[in-house]
């Protein structure tokens, strides 16, 4: 949270949350790794590769970086 408050976050959050339509998000907010249960996010992880196993395969795939083009 100190680097949040450092980097001023907390007002490009403000912008972001004036931008979005309601029809979009009802809120922004910020979640960071504090927030997440480890052992919850390995297990929602394991019951998406289960239920939902084409996500898992384009997550999979290897990404390119921006300063290179697929050939």
């Amino acid at each position: 949270m100190e680097r949040v408050l450092k980097l001023n976050f907390a007002s490009e959050l403000e912008a972001v949350s004036a931008a979005v339509s309601k029809s979009f998000a009802d809120r922004v907010v910020l979640v960071t790794d504090q927030h997440i249960d480890r052992a919850a996010a390995a297990e929602a992880a394991r019951t998406l590769a289960w239920s939902r196993p084409s996500l898992v395969e384009v997550a999979a795939w290897p990404r390119v970086s921006a300063s290179r083009t697929p050939t």
